[in-house]
């Protein structure tokens, strides 16, 4: 599998900065086009890169060179050697398990996106959300996303470095809006028991309790459970578009019904298929309503980082209102310093994942995310027969959002769980009802899934021997 991250190319002699600018008589550095594309004009950024590399690097990095304050780089220096060790370290984590999983676009994409972040990361504005191109980056991805979902015209997106963030963010406007609202606590949050444990983490921060509920037999959320377990002390329900322990989708429409009844916030935890979603329809994919057409949906989490293509360390949090969303914020004028106001948990955060994740997005589009989800549609539709295939083997949920789940049947279920677990290409073990879990992405090389399949069998008839 290739890496996430380009690397350029080794410097030669001439060279400066590691062979990303070449150094000439004038002083100047100019970009190497090998470096993002073969072709960068091609690209909708390469004028807005030009720019940003000769207005903010060329006129320091040069004056630096000219000034002897920098020396060009060779093939002697250690850099070439520190990215050898570098790839060596990752190309040691492509097992199999990784290689059908695959969550990131095209090699000249993924270049595109890492240029990006690396000219947007080294950028003074990087650390202001709120200067001219963080408005540019929040305000281009939160109306690409927020249309997919229907978001309201009062509605806004938070922005934070995981959807375990951006969860915590949720329960804290939640709890914020339950005191607002003359409430007292102690409070405490609904999830099915497949629902993610971030709930739980953020909740021991706040200082909730969380309710987890059974499933029903298709490994969903059981309604019947989530309306008993309701209180008059609960602040918040949640279900998952799809659960990341099995790749079901809960009933969405019912569950945010049953909130909206006792005026409880109801939250879709879209961490693993939310960038998906939006595009399954059109590709023959059914799924339950979801989006903010769905009456009592007040919040929607989406992981920009998989299913989006965006570089690790991104996500949203799409909020039915502005003003709910507000709650989330915390004065931080109670000092001698400038008035701050904190919308996250992390202090400075550069934008430079989130930039990646806009350099997606403008490349991509509608028309390149759905390429992406019509492959994604074939490619998990074809593991799912693969394994159904093999004699003793069974899918646990038919596969909608690219997750697939699969076990051993009786009476090889443990023996078959330890001996795949002990192999170096498997995935994630699952503890509850027994078996394991992968991620589909829309590339499929070498013949990805067969050799994957055959790994199962391998693992199988281990257990019959």
């Amino acid at each position: 599998m290739g890496m996430f991250f380009s690397r350029p190319p080794a410097p030669k002699p001439h060279e400066g900065i590691a062979g990303i600018f070449s150094f000439h008589s004038n002083g100047m550095f100019v970009r190497r086009t090998n470096c993002l594309l073969q072709d960068p004009s091609k690209s909708p950024l390469h004028g807005w890169l030009e720019e940003t590399v000769q207005g903010h690097i060329s006129e320091h990095v040069g004056r630096h060179a000219r000034e002897g304050l920098m020396k060009p780089m060779s093939l002697s220096d250690p850099v070439t050697e520190t990215f050898a060790r570098l790839d060596a370290a990752m190309e040691q984590d492509t097992t199999q398990w990784m290689r059908i999983t695959r969550l990131r676009p095209q090699d000249e994409v993924r270049g595109l996106a890492h240029d990006t972040m690396r000219h947007v990361g080294m950028h003074p504005s990087a650390m202001t959300w709120g200067s001219p191109l963080g408005q540019l980056l929040t305000g281009e991805v939160s109306r690409f996303w927020g249309n997919l979902y229907n978001l309201p015209a009062g509605g806004d997106v938070a922005y934070g470095s995981s959807s375990s963030e951006c969860i915590f963010l949720v329960l804290l406007a939640a709890r914020t809006k339950a005191l607002a609202d003359g409430r007292r606590p102690p409070f405490n949050v609904i999830r099915p028991t497949s629902g993610h444990p971030a709930f739980d983490k953020a909740a021991h921060y706040l200082g909730l309790s969380v309710r987890a509920v059974s499933l029903d037999e298709d490994l969903r959320c059981d309604t019947a459970a989530l309306r008993r377990a309701i209180d008059n002390d609960t602040i918040v329900i949640s279900g998952a578009l799809p659960t990341d322990s099995h790749g079901a989708c809960d009933p969405i429409g019912e569950m945010a019904a049953i909130a909206s009844e006792s005026d409880i916030w109801f939250h879709v935890d879209g961490a693993i298929g939310g960038c998906l979603a939006p595009f399954m329809d059109s590709v023959g994919v059914a799924l339950p309503a979801f989006d903010f057409t769905v009456p009592g949906v007040t919040s929607i989490g989406i992981g920009l980082h998989k299913y989006g293509y965006a570089p690790v360390g991104v996500a949203a949090a799409l909020f039915r209102e502005k003003s709910i969303a507000d709650l989330r914020l915390v004065d931080m004028s109670n000092w001698d310093g400038s008035a701050m106001t904190g919308d996250r948990v992390a202090g400075l955060r550069s934008l430079d994942t989130l930039a990646g994740a806009w350099a997606i997005v403008q490349v991509l589009g509608r028309e390149g995310y759905t390429a992406r989800a019509r492959a994604i549609a074939e490619n998990q539709k074809l593991f799912a027969e693969m394994v159904r295939d093999i004699a003793g083997m069974r899918v646990l949920v038919e596969p909608t959002l690219g997750v697939v789940t699969f076990d051993a049947v009786a009476p090889q279920h443990r023996d078959f769980a330890a001996r795949f677990a002990a192999r170096r290409h498997r995935g994630k073990q699952i503890q509850s009802p027994g078996g394991f879990v992968v991620c589909i992405g829309p590339e499929r090389d070498d013949d990805d899934l067969e050799r994957y399949a055959g790994e199962i069998r391998a693992a199988l008839a281990q257990c019959n021997s």
